[in-house]
């Protein structure tokens, strides 16, 4: 025969279990979305190094501007899309683990 005390401590670990798994599918989330920006931050700095000495000597400037434009785009859409499909797998592993948390 079971005490109370073990019933309670056994109703209790699903839910410890359930809370420690949100919490880090919540920092990983976190901790991809925070990379992706600070990788996107690096790559349009290096990005504009060139263009920037280009508009800084006069060659090509409205070229340069053109170019760092697209390239501004291009790099935004690529990091936007990897926060977005960190979002998407974040909801997944949430409803997953609630769907765990259910059996």
């Amino acid at each position: 025969m079971m005490d109370t005390a073990g019933a309670t401590e056994e109703r209790s670990r699903p839910q410890e279990w359930w809370t420690q798994a949100t919490d880090l599918t919540e920092l990983i989330e976190q901790t991809i979305h925070r990379g992706a920006s600070s990788v996107e931050e690096i790559h349009l700095s290096i990005a504009s190094l060139p263009l920037a000495a280009m508009e800084d000597l006069g060659l090509l400037e409205r070229t340069a501007r053109d170019v760092r434009r697209i390239q501004e785009e291009s790099i935004g859409a690529v990091y936007d899309r990897i926060r977005r499909i960190n979002r998407e797998v974040g909801s997944l592993a949430s409803e997953l683990l609630e769907s765990a948390g259910r059996l």
